[in-house]
């Protein structure tokens, strides 16, 4: 057993100094070209869905050193956001572009519909097509590196390589990157026929003879689809190593790196057997040289000498990465390095996911399910269409994107396994879609509410007024606001609670809770709460207070516009209008499938954006919209998401229903306790909340009780 594990381990070493001496031999073989003579080339990218990096992508087209002669961008619908986000950017370009509806796809999937929907619109004038994926952002000389030996006549077909860059993303992120880099170095020879459809520079000629659109015509993959059939025609094919296109990662996890080896174990189940068998040999390699290292002098030695090509890689990718000026950020190189020198738990990573993506009947890919039956047959079995976008809650505006879908199913599982209560009313077997206005409101829609029912169960369940009490003396919402308050004010708090900010509040202040829910969880507090609403209370209070605010209630309501100018109605002219939600993005953001942040608790999620849009909707003034450090109650919210192994996209969505989200979510909620019991809350914490200071207008000469001091933004603290 000891030779074995001997040769397990000098095995792992031998691969070690293989990915050491590839990433050297990149480095001297990596060689930069000047731009080719001007020549017309059109452009290709099929897109999806919200591109919340489009404005970079194009502003990175309209630099380029070698200008391209046009534009297609590939959509499904009229009503995919990303048509429309294109039109609104197609200014910044110096030359046209065009949006293609491909249509719903049925019989291959959607990326290859789009793609061929754009070849079927070329027009025969190009001297070069080019393929490029709506994630890159490539740098200055890209577009001439990669089309310079079309156009020269030495090749048919040019492709480079992603280069991951994972910035401050979490373990999944960092560990992703540092796996696909490790590809970006190896040596990828023409006969192979590989290509990276990020980028990808076709001749006439192999657009002739590929006959893409009918390639693609039933097809799972457009770039492993493509290849075979190159290298199949004879046509010449290269990779310009110099070709790695910068690709933000930091929500790339593990579910893209599965997609990715299910796309293999489907067009290339050989290669993908053999990767398996040497990430399995690797990976026991280490685990040998660990045990050997702990019983004889010569383990030891071998896991040291493990340990330095480990290190001797990073130090090869942070030059790769340098050389391409894409450099990673302090914090990301710190990450990288210590995912390689946890190298005998990230070894069991990658044969697990491949033995994850082992071939499957079915595959989600970008919202829609296919079932595959074979590498040329693939249905499609379910797909949330577009639709129009609903209206943004607080300014109108039609033009809202959607970043997600939820069916209510998958709302109720998560609510009655995770907190033991039935979000009612929802109803099962519908879907809800989360939304993004320009406004920047994150919104679901359609936008229903919890009632009494759910909210009674879940105060108890959480102990909401034990939670309350503890935190209220330091609740930075609480601190800010009451500096804005002056001796003598009256004030209205919507969703009071327990009534817990008039702790905060000055002796001479006049304070009057609302809450119609407070009788579930408060059970003797000293301060009055009043068991009505906001409209009853205006009945006869119109104009009556000085200041009204609303601390995390705002995010409850199906109609916040009508909410705050209902909050106005209760203020005398100059008053001022205080509001705290939820901001995007936070740490309580990037925590999968997380209950208190999901429809019918949250309906939506703001910014300071889009409080000062509401304040001006509502007519009030803004004075000040700005985000709020943490409040200790939620240390445990923020170690979640500290610890969380997969996270949410920043951008959402924020639920779906996935087994890997499901598990992340109860690890992290696992090993928060113990985080929270050595520190309260992780050090250098995001906010989690923002704050909206407003001014009703002086419509006329205010009014103001006996002693009444209004204090705006100044600072002042109550006496």
């Amino acid at each position: 057993m000891i030779e074995l594990a001997f040769v397990l381990a000098g095995c792992s070493a031998f691969m070690g100094l293989a990915f050491v001496f590839f990433g050297v031999w990149y480095l001297r073989a990596i060689r930069r070209f000047g731009p080719p003579a001007p020549a017309p080339v059109t452009l290709i990218v099929a897109l999806t869905g919200d591109q919340p990096g489009l404005g970079d992508l194009f502003s990175a087209l309209a630099t380029q050193s070698f200008r391209a002669r046009r534009l297609i961008i590939a959509v499904e619908s009229p009503w995919d956001p990303a048509a429309a986000q294109a039109q609104a950017l197609a200014a910044q370009l110096p030359f046209p572009m065009s949006v293609v509806i491909a249509g719903e796809a049925t019989e291959t999937a959607q990326k290859c519909a789009n793609l061929a929907a754009a070849f079927r619109t070329l027009d025969g004038q190009d001297a070069a097509v080019v393929v490029f994926d709506g994630d890159i952002r490539p740098g200055l000389d890209w577009l001439g590196t990669l089309v310079g030996p079309v156009l020269d006549g030495g090749f048919d077909v040019v492709t480079g390589y992603r280069w991951l860059m994972p910035g401050c993303g979490g373990f999944s992120a960092q560990l992703v990157a540092w796996l696909d880099r490790g590809v970006a170095i190896l040596p990828k020879p023409g006969w192979l026929g590989l290509i990276w459809a990020g980028s990808t520079a076709y001749s006439p000629k192999a657009v002739t003879q590929l006959d893409l659109p009918g390639l693609y015509a039933c097809q799972l993959s457009d770039d492993l689809s493509a290849g075979p059939k190159a290298r199949a025609l004879g046509l010449r094919l290269a990779t310009r190593r110099i070709i790695l296109v910068r690709v933000p990662s930091a929500d790339r996890g593990f579910t893209f790196y599965r997609r990715q080896f299910q796309f293999g174990w489907h067009y290339r189940p050989a290669t993908l057997a053999i990767g398996l068998l040497l990430t399995l040999l690797s990976s026991a390699g280490w685990w040998a040289a660990l045990g050997l290292a702990a019983h004889h002098w010569a383990g030891v030695a071998l896991l040291s000498a493990l340990m330095a090509g480990r290190f001797a890689q990073w130090r090869l990718y942070q030059r790769v990465a340098r050389v391409i000026d894409t450099p990673d950020p302090p914090a990301a190189t710190r990450r990288q390095l210590a995912v390689a020198l946890l190298a005998p738990f990230s070894t069991l990573v990658l044969p697990l996911l491949i033995l994850a993506a082992w071939p499957a009947r079915k595959m989600e890919w970008r919202g829609i399910v296919y079932a595959i039956r074979g590498r040329e047959a693939v249905h499609v079995i379910h797909r949330v269409p577009w639709e129009k976008p609903p209206p943004c809650p607080i300014t109108g505006a039609p033009d809202s994107v959607r970043i997600g879908t939820i069916p209510t199913t998958v709302l109720w599982r998560i609510w009655q396994h995770g907190l033991r209560t039935a979000p009612t009313p929802l109803r099962q077997g519908e879907r809800i879609g989360c939304w993004r206005s320009p406004a920047g409101l994150i919104f679901f829609h359609p936008m229903i509410a919890g009632d009494g029912a759910f909210y009674s169960s879940m105060y108890r369940h959480l102990d909401v007024e034990e939670a309350f009490k503890r935190s209220a003396a330091k609740r930075p919402e609480f601190i800010e606001a009451a500096r804005h308050i002056g001796r003598g004010a009256k004030v209205l708090e919507i969703g009071a609670g327990t009534g817990s900010f008039a702790q905060h509040l000055a002796p001479s202040v006049q304070y009057t809770g609302l809450d119609p829910h407070s009788a579930d969880y408060a059970s003797g507090h000293q301060t009055a709460i009043r068991a009505e609403t906001l409209e009853a209370h205006l009945a006869s209070h119109a104009g009556h207070y000085d200041v009204a605010c609303a601390f995390q209630v705002i995010e409850h309501v199906p109609d916040p516009l009508g909410t705050a100018r209902d909050m106005l109605r209760s203020l005398r002219p100059g008053g001022l209008l205080i509001l705290v939600a939820p901001v995007w993005p936070s740490p309580m953001t990037r925590i999968p499938n997380f209950p208190i942040n999901i429809p019918p608790h949250h309906l939506t999620c703001w910014n300071p954006n889009s409080m000062r849009a509401l304040a001006l909707a509502a007519g009030a003034e803004p004075v000040a919209a700005h985000t709020l450090p943490p409040s200790p109650h939620v240390g445990r919210i923020l170690w979640m998401a500290r610890l969380c192994l997969i996270k949410a996209p920043v951008n959402g969505p924020w639920v779906a229903a996935r087994w890997s989200w499901v598990l992340s979510l109860i690890g992290a909620w696992l090993l928060a306790f113990p985080a929270t019991w050595i520190r309260s809350s992780p050090p250098d914490a995001e906010p989690i909340d923002v704050m909206l200071v407003a001014r009703k207008p002086l419509s006329a000469a205010p009014e103001t009780s006996a002693g009444a001091e209004m204090v705006s933004g100044s600072g002042a603290s109550p006496a």
